[in-house]
């Protein structure tokens, strides 16, 4: 007989306490999410305390879900603007956003353009990730 207890389970995963160890959870995961070989899982023993501190902390962020075209385009519109309304006064600040939407010195269409493929690509992955969340909320 078990004595684990499923907190939630996934098609990657297995969350779950151990009725012989109370003061810790465990998160099996398939070698593959952790990049070994010659093993076909790997069980995490998370201490009770960390997973609460976990638990209680994102880095998901979900700004951008939702976000109609038209409201990035104005985001990014108005950020291009008052990046190009800022004198610059050195390199830090000509390259600041710069994977974003360029260079200051790059034309304002091409800026906004390069703003408004990374803002669409970031609405995308954060759906997918809103989606995956959903699924797993749905089981």
């Amino acid at each position: 007989m078990s004595t684990k207890s499923t907190i939630v389970h996934g098609k990657d995963f297995h969350l779950y306490t151990d009725g012989y160890d109370r003061d810790n959870i465990f998160l099996n995961l398939p070698s593959s999410a952790v990049e070994l070989e010659d093993i076909d899982e790997v069980s995490i023993k998370i201490p009770l305390a960390v997973w609460e501190y976990i638990r209680q902390q994102t880095c998901v962020d979900f700004t951008w879900v939702g976000k109609t075209d038209e409201q990035i385009l104005q985001y990014v519109t108005d950020e291009v603007d008052n990046r190009l309304s800022i004198e610059i006064k050195n390199a830090i600040q000509r390259f600041s956003g710069m994977l974003v939407y360029g260079l200051t010195d790059d034309p304002r269409d091409s800026q906004i353009r390069k703003g408004v493929a990374y803002y669409h690509a970031c609405r995308s992955r954060q759906t997918e990730i809103q989606n995956e969340l959903n699924d797993y909320l749905k089981k």
